[in-house]
């Protein structure tokens, strides 16, 4: 039974309260909290995830889905019934093709680069704010530890063929900048104190550092930041639902706390430890739910999960700025820490107004990925660097597998595998046309880029379902580096492909690795020459622009026989 008497008794000291230091400092360490243990776990979650994946496709169905699962999938997937083909924004040429591609992935960067310089603008005001007791080189070195941070954010964002380059020259940038500062700075003549190792503010500093470290190994390392930014959700929104009525009611029941941990209070603790729970598991349902609503977003279209990741990393970016500045200058009211708030939205609007047009207006060239499962890091960058551009141009789509399942994870995917319904997401038999066009995105999202869609299917789905895809789609990819005799998943895509007349749509990879001479025995079992698989791609030409080239023209002449 709960005894309340806990509430007369006199109360903890003040500097072991939870917001001893103020609340937005608080708020900051339960999101640092959050991030670093997310960053932490992410290849812990990589590898099962990776291996959910590999067993739920070993399995055959044993029994139908009901048809209401076949039309909540696809109300789920579907985004857009328009036709409309993108090609022919061009002149329908793949030159002109190229052209539209190349636009989109400039309209991206521009964009992108706008939004950065705005963010990092603003900080000149904030920095006035909250540091308004500091010296000029103080802010000054605040604008540009802004713009060295906010380089994440817009490195995600990014075009891959131009998201190093930028990176470079923004930290080039930061550099020049702050030798500048330091250059007409005069230096001020300062007592020189031993430093103490174990000074709270140089633990803090440490620690921050090593946060700040996590955060972006698990942003510039793109097989780890797709799981990251999920969990990160759960347990920020989970922590702070938790954390913050504690902070609140620790000055008034603190006592209670404590003597509900005490040894020998059994039946006191029992029933603090079930109200704990309750609230635990409410916590951690809503934290799902959020993670539900920006899965959401991004399905609908309002923006790619890229843009969220960057979105999200530049208003946590924003709220540690702040707020580790109004600690450090001893501020009593922390409503600056709302800053974090308009100095965000000010530079997504900046990305959302430059982007508002030219948008393409409908299904572009569909790509087919067909593969070798393999996990070697140079053939898996290959496909990685081909799928990304290829969403300027059209969707990309691919049977799922454990090689790439990690790279193109998305928050509806990753929550589907937290909550233990992964299963949800595979095609337990073959689908009709029209259901398993139901469950593709073919339209761009409001940014321009389409989606890479992963179709993951049971043992007992994934032939009928490869062989729709195939048909379907403008142009294939048939990656056969490391083709041998024993890899029975390819050799039959080969065959079908053959079979199917479909070899013209194709533009087959291979390595020093490929046995060509099985790929021709395929072919003549299936009645085809050799010479019909024309389009191969190897040695020296083995590069992701002269692929991708290569791909266009296809989809262009596909596109014109259809």
């Amino acid at each position: 039974m709960l005894d309340f008497s806990c509430l007369n008794r006199p109360r903890g000291p003040p500097e072991s309260l939870l917001f001893a230091d103020g609340f937005s400092l608080a708020l900051v360490a339960i999101l640092l909290l959050a991030l670093s243990g997310s960053a932490l776990a992410s290849p812990l979650v990589q590898r099962a995830y990776r291996s959910r994946i590999v067993s739920l496709m070993r399995f055959n169905q044993v029994s139908p889905r009901p048809s209401q699962w076949w039309s909540q999938s696809a109300a789920a997937a579907d985004r857009s019934k328009n036709i409309a083909r993108v090609s022919s924004e061009s002149g329908g040429d793949a030159t002109d093709l190229l052209d539209l591609v190349l636009r989109h992935e400039r309209r991206i960067t521009v964009s992108t680069t706008l939004a950065w310089f705005v963010f990092v603008l603003l900080a000149l005001p904030i920095a006035h704010w909250v540091l308004a007791d500091a010296s000029a080189s103080d802010q000054a070195f605040f604008v540009v530890g802004t713009g060295v941070l906010a380089l994440g954010p817009a490195y995600i964002n990014l075009p891959q063929r131009f998201a190093r380059r930028a990176l470079v020259y923004g930290l080039i940038a930061c550099a020049l900048a702050a030798v500048l500062i330091v250059s007409l700075t005069a230096p001020a003549p300062a007592a020189v104190t031993p430093s103490d190792s174990d000074d709270p503010e140089v633990l803090e500093t440490v620690m921050g550092a090593i946060v700040v470290a996590l955060a972006y190994l698990s942003i510039f390392q793109r097989r780890l930041r797709g799981l990251v930014l999920p969990v990160f959700v759960v347990a920020a929104v989970a922590l702070l639902l938790l954390l913050i009525p504690y902070g609140y009611l620790e000055p008034y029941m603190g006592a209670c706390f404590v003597e509900a941990t005490a040894p020998g209070q059994s039946a006191l603790s029992a029933s603090y430890f079930a109200i704990a729970s309750t609230i635990f598991a409410l916590a951690v349902w809503l934290g799902f739910k959020a993670l539900d609503g920006l899965a959401r977003l991004v399905e609908e279209g309002w923006l790619s999960e890229l843009s969220l990741i960057s979105v999200v990393s530049l208003a946590l970016i924003a709220l540690t700025l702040i707020a580790a500045s109004l600690a450090e200058q001893g501020a009593t009211s922390h409503w600056l820490a709302w800053l974090a708030l308009p100095w965000t939205g000010s530079a997504v609007a900046t990305y959302a107004l430059t982007l508002r047009r030219h948008a393409p207006a409908g299904p572009g060239p569909r790509l087919l990925v067909l593969r070798v499962f393999a996990r070697q890091r140079k053939q898996l960058k290959l496909l990685d660097d081909l799928q990304s551009r290829w969403r300027y141009a059209g969707p990309v789509h691919q049977i799922g597998g454990p090689d790439l399942a990690t790279t193109n994870v998305d928050p509806h995917e990753c929550a589907l595998f937290l909550v233990g319904r992964l299963y949800d997401h595979f095609l337990p038999t073959a689908a009709s046309p029209v259901q398993l066009s139901d469950r593709l995105h073919t339209r761009a999202d409001r940014e321009g880029r389409y989606s890479i869609g992963e179709v993951f299917c049971f043992n007992s789905a994934w032939q009928q379902t490869v062989e729709q895809l195939m048909h379907i789609s403008d142009a294939i990819l048939l990656d056969l580096r490391g083709l041998t005799a024993q890899r029975k998943g390819t050799s039959y895509e080969l065959r079908v492909l053959a079979r199917t007349g479909l070899l013209d749509r194709v533009v087959a990879i291979g390595d020093e690795h490929t046995d060509w001479a099985f790929a021709d025995a395929l072919l003549v079992e299936e009645g085809k020459e050799p010479q019909s698989l024309g389009r191969r791609i190897v040695g020296s030409e083995l590069r992701a622009h002269v692929i991708f080239d290569q791909l266009l023209r296809v989809a262009n002449k596909t596109a014109k026989l259809t």
